[in-house]
């Protein structure tokens, strides 16, 4: 997935194995701003978001379903800001879908959480092995060999690794 995320992430992620997957709850930020509470029951359903500004004036928020037809229907400010972003993505493709899919709120939020559990991992690896993305990988995929990272052994590993990272070098 090739989703561009803004200024949007989360904080406080908490996974844990419901009925039909893995579900979370995590507080969802816009910058530096908190701006819902988000929990994936992990039961197959739509993400629950209890957005912080449920108190504020509803506005009209209008937004295409799969099928690209438009509904518009009252929520909060800040739901209108995160949809208006959403609606922006590019249709997106999978081995499932060749033609595309439109990327729904569920799914913004699963990949924001996903974004945040992948760098969450990759930052403990980097304490203790040297992390790599190769060029033949794919995106999420790694190598990993387990001594510790130190800059001065770049050179060595570009010459035996067809390296497009190291991902130590992210978290130096």
């Amino acid at each position: 997935m090739n989703i561009e995320f803004g200024d949007y992430s989360v904080k406080k992620v908490k996974s844990f194995q419901g009925r039909e997957g893995y579900g979370y709850n995590a507080d969802l930020y816009q910058g530096t701003k908190k701006v819902a509470s988000i929990l994936d029951e992990g039961c197959g359903g739509e993400a629950w978001v209890y957005w912080d500004d449920i108190e504020e004036e509803k506005v009209d928020i209008t937004r295409t379903n799969y099928k690209g037809e438009k509904h518009t229907y009252k929520g909060t400010p800040e739901e209108k800001i995160l949809r208006e972003h959403i609606e922006t993505i590019p249709l997106q493709e999978s081995e499932y879908c060749k033609d595309g899919y439109r990327v729904d709120l569920t799914c913004f939020l699963s990949a924001l959480v996903g974004n945040y559990e992948e760098q969450r991992q990759l930052k403990r690896w980097c304490k203790k092995k040297t992390v790599l993305h190769l060029k033949t990988q794919k995106p999420g995929e790694y190598t990993t060999l387990s001594v510790p990272y130190d800059p001065e052994m770049k050179s060595t590993l570009e010459q035996q690794f067809d390296i497009a990272e190291i991902v130590n070098e992210r978290f130096l």
